[in-house]
């Protein structure tokens, strides 16, 4: 099973990104409706940085990694940005929303081989 640290405060999601690397982990990759009942039983409804993000060409959402989003949860009329929105949340209900980088949020971050 994989591993969720979530961040007690709220960054842009560049830092969330470094903030998770320099903790030896990776902003999240959630890829089942498991997972995301398994952080709605943990963790209070929030906006939450996670890592997927089509900065590298417009409206091609992949994660960190690289790969495609074979799974996702879009909120209804989502991702709905064009150019100004490149990073995606978790948001308070559960769903995906893409949003300006810049914005402020709480973050998820998994660790590299269950590490800790």
């Amino acid at each position: 099973s994989k591993c969720f640290l979530f961040s007690e405060k709220k960054t842009d999601w560049f830092t969330a990104k470094e903030t998770c690397e320099l903790k030896g982990a990776f902003l999240a990759k959630v890829e089942s409706q498991a997972e995301m009942d398994f952080m709605e039983s943990v963790k209070p409804k929030a906006f939450y940085w996670m890592g997927i993000n089509d900065l590298e060409v417009e409206n091609i959402f992949r994660w960190l990694d690289g790969t495609m989003v074979q799974w996702f949860k879009w909120r209804r009329e989502q991702p709905n940005g064009g150019t100004e929105q490149n990073c995606t949340t978790i948001d308070n209900k559960w769903e995906w929303q893409d949003k300006d980088c810049q914005n402020l949020y709480y973050f998820v971050c998994n660790p590299i081989d269950g590490k800790n």
